[in-house]
């Protein structure tokens, strides 16, 4: 897996994280997550190097659609194939 330290281009997409606490494999679901939300190119060219379509594809599914900004739900959905949960109202 690749280190997010090495890649200082994602400070920009982890303004709010301390790189080297995170760990490509622990944070998966959070890299990807915050990646599909707030990364530009260079952001999305090394999440699909680091990950397959397929681990994508599992952590769009088993998110809420609370999770994710209107605009990016709608592309991922779209590129993906695949829809996040739908919160319960009274759950």
């Amino acid at each position: 897996m690749s280190s997010l330290v090495d890649q200082p281009y994602l400070k920009t997409t982890f303004w709010s994280y301390a790189l080297d606490q995170l760990d490509s494999e622990i944070h998966k679901e959070l890299i990807i997550k915050q990646i599909l939300n707030h990364g530009d190119k260079q952001a999305l060219n090394w999440l699909k190097e680091t990950y397959s379509a397929a681990d994508i594809r599992v952590v769009i599914t088993k998110s809420m659609v609370s999770e994710w900004s209107k605009k990016s739900l709608s592309l991922w959905t779209m590129i993906y194939g695949v829809t996040p949960r739908r919160q319960q109202r009274f759950g």
